[in-house]
Formats: structure tokens, C-alpha cells, sequence
């Protein structure tokens, strides 16, 4: 379903997987990262990829606020849902995941917004799950889609 600023809802997390990684592409050409919010209820709300480069996502589509508990929530066509966590894709591969070893102070600053969660990154049909602790980046392959 598509909402609000052109983002978009998939009630299956493969599927807005598959677009993601898919139009983070151009002719076969890495273009650009193509982030999402993961919802508690499994789906996925893919976020608007046009002012997104290859080294970065613009998050900034939908109204996204947080609790005293820190808990995150999206708002997206009139209904609010509880965000699990971020997730983005990597196109562009240095070491096999895409810059995972040299990470960008993006991914850290999202890395702490989601409360020092791991986040979700996407390359080549596997999705890891990342954490930065001293100043490292700790990831392990959690599933294929």
C-alpha cells in the first residue's frame, strides 16, 4: 500500500525486502540505499529512496516519535504502529557487506536512535543484524529473504 510521502507498506517483510534491495539499483548500477522501518507486527514500512544517495538514507518521510521507555512509533496513513527497528540496504559491497568495517557516523547515529538496538542491513539476499559498541561494528547474518 502506498501512503504517505511514497512510502510504502508490505505486510510481507520478503517482499518489501525484494523492493528495497531491487531500486537500490539503476541498469545493474548500485544507486542508492533504500531504508525501512521494521514494525513489531512483522510488517515493514519502505521509506521514500528519491533524495537517498549510495552512502546514505533520508528517514525523515514519516513522523517517527518515542515514549519516556524510548519505545519507537511511526505514523503512516492515519494509524501509528511500534517500530521493531531500522533496516537499509548496502548496494554498494567493499568487504562483502558493504562498508560494515568502515561505518559511516550515519549508521551509528540510527544505531543510537534506536536505543542501541541492532539494526537491520541488507546485501545480496541476506539480511544482518548490526550493533556498534567501542567504536566497532558487531553483525551477524540473521536470515535470507
Amino acid at each position: 500500500m502506498v501512503g504517505e510521502a511514497g512510502a510504502r507498506y508490505y505486510a510481507n517483510k520478503k517482499a518489501g525486502y525484494n523492493d528495497m534491495w531491487n531500486n537500490s539499483f539503476e541498469n545493474g548500477i548500485p544507486t542508492r540505499e533504500v531504508s525501512a522501518w521494521e514494525l513489531e507486527n512483522g510488517d515493514l514500512i519502505m521509506l521514500p529512496y528519491d533524495k537517498n544517495g549510495l552512502d546514505y538514507s533520508d528517514n525523515r518521510a514519516l513522523k517517527v516519535f518515542s515514549t519516556k521507555s524510548g519505545k519507537k512509533y511511526v505514523s503512516f496513513n492515519g494509524k501509528t504502529y511500534a517500530i521493531k527497528t531500522h533496516a537499509h540496504t548496502h548496494p554498494r559491497a567493499a568487504n562483502g557487506i558493504g562498508l560494515l568495517n568502515n561505518p559511516k557516523s550515519a549508521d551509528v547515529r540510527m544505531f543510537n536512535f534506536m536505543g542501541k538496538k541492532p539494526i537491520h542491513i541488507l546485501y545480496n539476499h541476506k539480511v544482518y543484524s548490526a550493533m556498534y559498541w567501542g567504536d566497532e561494528w558487531n553483525w551477524k547474518t540473521i536470515g535470507r529473504w
